[in-house]
């Protein structure tokens, strides 16, 4: 991160969707009450917190919601919990690797949910996406105007961590300061 007069375009925004629940636990391992996690590749996300004049943010509470590999969300805390973003903006939690579901008669692409909170911000909720998903954009069950799947800051590639079946991803927000 630069601490120059530079300008970051604030991250695009979603609707908050009907599989928000508040009252998460702080858990930086999401789907780890999953009866399958155990069993699944692991995705370890990382990410980074700035605001528009591209500074870091710390303190951001980071809620994150998810289906399970199956496509389905749960009621309970599985795949639910939030992290905090340090000092440095930085924030990660590990996860398996969200299911698509329907949603009419088209798929939605795997996507994790997160929404970011800080006093004096934007609250912030967003929808990120992995690349290569077949149902990204026009083919998402959920218009690209709504959910934004189309949009290539929120698409994120997957790296495979040597010598296992596990995955590493990174993803940079931009909040927008309150005025």
């Amino acid at each position: 991160f630069t601490t120059s007069a530079q300008y970051c375009e604030p991250t695009t925004e979603d609707v908050l969707g009907p599989f928000y629940k508040p009252d998460t636990s702080k858990n930086d391992h999401i789907c780890m009450r999953y009866q399958n996690h155990t069993f699944l590749p692991k995705i370890t996300m990382t990410g980074h917190i700035k605001n528009v004049d591209c500074e870091p943010v710390n303190g951001v509470k980071v809620e994150i919601w998810q289906t399970d590999d199956e496509g389905k969300y749960h009621n309970d805390q599985t795949c639910r919990g939030y992290v905090v973003s340090e000092n440095n903006g930085s924030f990660s939690f590990e996860t398996i690797h969200p299911g698509r579901y329907k949603l009419g008669d088209h798929f939605r692409p795997s996507h994790i949910h997160m929404l970011f909170t800080k006093p004096g911000y934007h609250n912030l909720i967003t929808q990120i996406y992995f690349e290569g998903d077949q149902y990204l954009g026009e083919n998402d069950g959920c218009p690209p105007a709504i959910c934004h799947s189309d949009d290539q800051r929120r698409i994120i590639g997957l790296k495979k961590v040597l010598s296992s079946k596990n995955f590493e991803g990174t993803f940079e927000v931009v909040l927008e300061n309150r005025i």
